[in-house]
């Protein structure tokens, strides 16, 4: 994977993971500030997935990828920092993820 794609995919799973970690945090602290910055930084992902497609690269690779990645970040960030329980099938499921992430990248 060339180190701009990388970048790219990167971006794309950082801004996704933030989003989401902003309006939940708008949910636990009514707050709509930050509701409407999940929500504009949401418009950011979709500004930068249409980067990474214009590049020719693969929509499966980056959707499996991207889809991956963002569901072990967010049950990591979950636990770590919101302080929310995983069970066992939920950290299994997560290794799972990961080893499907890997085998894609083959």
């Amino acid at each position: 994977m060339k180190f701009i794609t990388f970048s790219l995919l990167l971006l794309l799973i950082f801004i996704e993971v933030l989003s989401e970690y902003l309006i939940k945090i708008s949910i636990t602290s009514d707050n709509l500030k930050y509701l409407y910055l999940g929500v504009c930084t949401y418009l950011l992902v979709g500004i930068t997935f249409y980067f990474y497609i214009k590049r020719g690269e693969s929509f499966a690779v980056l959707n499996t990828i991207w889809q991956g990645a963002n569901v072990v970040i967010i049950g990591l960030l979950s636990y770590f920092i919101l302080n929310e329980d995983l069970s066992y099938k939920q950290i299994i499921g997560m290794l799972i993820t990961l080893v499907g992430i890997g085998l894609v990248n083959l």
